[in-house]
Parts: structure tokens; sequence; C-alpha cells
């Protein structure tokens, strides 16, 4: 049984109502840094956390040393604005570990923080990983990836394609290709292999495979969305979800999560707040700490389906026109054992 945390000192101690955090948030100089300026004011605040816990932070040092999500951040560093800004992060994980009593506790919040890609963290981190220059041939790349491993699909594969290109461009308004089709006809399978596609041509990837069917339903409390999205730092369960685990790792382009047989859910507000642009992708566990985190930017969603019924309502349903449906056909006999040699 989940249980609530005890609330901890750090619960009624909020940066907002700290005036030193709040100084920082509202400083409006936009001065440039330079970099042994950044590094000091980096390393004073990670010596500090290193006091408080030498041993589960030292992995997590830099060559500065400084902690690696910093070490990661000041590459992009340019304002007083967005040094205070790493700078806060720093300062609430030392304060969230030292509120926690609990010795795994405090290693999970390290851990988890400490080393993570700063382009979740920090706007000013995040960039497209495909310049217009590369585009045209990452496309030809994948597309010729993605129809060797899964052959006899070639309208999906392009839809897939042109869909992953315009994300890594940073075109965030991009519909989710949505495969249609009866069971049996590839869509799993094709979105699965779409991660390896990927890698193929130049783009580390990991797949994520999210059903969304438990028990004919499907709801935000169940297992399913609390594996994807993680849940509460204050039960005390509470755990980063799947895709934070994938896309936090500096070396990881995106997580390419499948939403698998979408028409079947009932709940319907988590796939529009999952396929938004507009709203920021939060995992549950690490926004009580950083409200400001956002996962969308290296995360791509593909849907399957085998009804599209139950996902367009009309021609303003907010669900269906964040999808860009594509239909696969049944495989033939003869595509079947083409598909079983490839595999």
């Amino acid at each position: 049984m989940t249980m609530k945390r005890s609330p901890s000192p750090l619960e009624h101690d909020r940066s907002d109502s700290d005036p030193r955090e709040k100084k920082a948030r509202q400083q409006i100089s936009v001065e440039p840094f330079g970099t042994h300026e950044c590094s000091r004011v980096l390393l004073q605040e990670s010596s500090r956390l290193y006091a408080l816990c030498p041993n589960m932070v030292s992995e997590h040092l830099a060559e500065e040393p400084i902690l690696r999500i910093a070490s990661l951040a000041l590459a992009d560093l340019k304002t007083a604005v967005e040094l205070a800004t790493v700078t806060l992060l720093l300062k609430k994980l030392y304060k969230y570990v030292k509120a926690e009593q609990e010795e795994h506790a405090r290693g999970q919040l390290i851990d988890m923080i400490a080393s993570a890609d700063p382009a979740l963290f920090f706007p000013f981190c995040r960039h497209p990983q495909l310049m217009e220059a590369e585009a045209k041939e990452f496309y030809r790349r994948m597309k010729r990836a993605l129809n060797r491993r899964v052959p006899n699909r070639l309208e999906a594969v392009q839809w897939i394609c042109a869909y992953v290109t315009r994300r890594l461009l940073g075109d965030q308004t991009s519909c989710s290709p949505l495969l249609l089709g009866k069971p049996g006809c590839g869509k799993s399978e094709l979105a699965t292999q779409a991660a390896e596609a990927m890698a193929e041509a130049g783009i580390s990837a990991q797949a994520i495979f999210q059903p969304l069917t438990q028990d004919d339903s499907f709801r935000v409390d169940n297992s399913g969305a609390m594996r994807l999205l993680g849940t509460s730092f204050h039960y005390s369960n509470g755990k980063p979800g799947s895709l934070y685990d994938a896309v936090s790792k500096p070396e990881t382009g995106v997580g390419l999560v499948l939403l698998d047989e979408a028409d079947k859910t009932s709940f319907r507000d988590y796939l529009i707040g999952l396929l938004d642009p507009k709203t920021p992708l939060a995992d549950n566990f690490i926004r009580e700490l950083w409200t400001q985190m956002d996962m969308r930017s290296k995360s791509l969603m593909l849907l399957t389906a085998n009804d599209p019924a139950p996902l367009n309502r009309g021609p303003d349903d907010p669900l269906w026109s964040r999808l860009d449906p594509v239909r696969l056909p049944a495989y033939t006999p003869a595509e079947m054992i083409e598909l079983a040699v490839t595999l």
C-alpha cells in the first residue's frame, strides 16, 4: 500500500518564501558572465552538497569539480539570470537532500538530478538536435533503416521519418503519427523499430512501450500512468517514471514513446496532456523539486489504434487535432514471410 510521507521541514520552506532565492530569481541583469565567474559560483554550490553527502555526490562531479548537470549547463550560460537559475536548482537540491532523513531517498534525489541532462531543466539549454543541412541525410538514412527492418510499410515509414525529422529540427507542433490497422498489421513493431532506425541514422533513441489498456480501462492513477511519468516524491514509494529514466541521460537523444492501443483508453485528458506541445511534459517525481522541468524537447510520441472512432469526436476534438493518422493494411501471406525472415 502506498503511504504518504510525513511532511518534511522543506514543505514549509518553499523557494517563494525564501528571500535569498526570491532575490536570485528576480535578477534582471542581462550582462554575460565569464566562464570563470560561472564556474566559481557553481563550484561553491556543488561543494555545499558534497560536504553534506560526499560519498553520494562524488560520482556525479565533473572535473571542475562541479555537479555534472551544472557543468553541462555551463556551455550555454550567457547571462546573470541563467546563472541564477542553475544556482537555484542546486540550492533546491541541497535543501531537499538536507531535509530528507532517509538515506535511500537522499541518494535517489542526488542520482536523479546531479548528472541529468540540463535541457530538461533549463530552456536556454534546449537546442535542435538536427541542423537544416543535416536533415535530408538523416531522413534518408532513417527511412532506409526502417524500411529494411519493417518491409512493405512504405507510407507509414515515410510518415514516421518525416515526423521524427521535423521534431529533431525543433518543430514542437508536429502532430504525432497514429498508426491505424487491425491486429497483426505491424503497428507496434514499426513503432518499436523506429528507435533502432533513428540510432542507425545518427541520433540515439530509447523506445518506451506504454500500453493504454489495463482491465479494459486506463486511469490517470493506475500503474501504467505512474510508470511513464512517475509518482510524487512525497509518497514513500515515489520514483521517477520510465520516460525521465530514459531522457535524463545526456547521451540519450530522445525517448520514443509508443502509446499502444490508444483507442482502448477512456482517459482522453491524459493523452491530450501528453501530446499538447504547449503543456510542459513533467515527471511527477522531479517536478516536486523543479516545477519548470519539461521533457518535451527530448520526447517523441507514436500511437497505435485499431479503430479511430474513439479518438475522433469531431473537427474540434482536441485529441484528434494532435494526431496524424496513417492506415496500415493487413500483411499478405508473402509479406508475412518476408517480415518473419527480416525479424
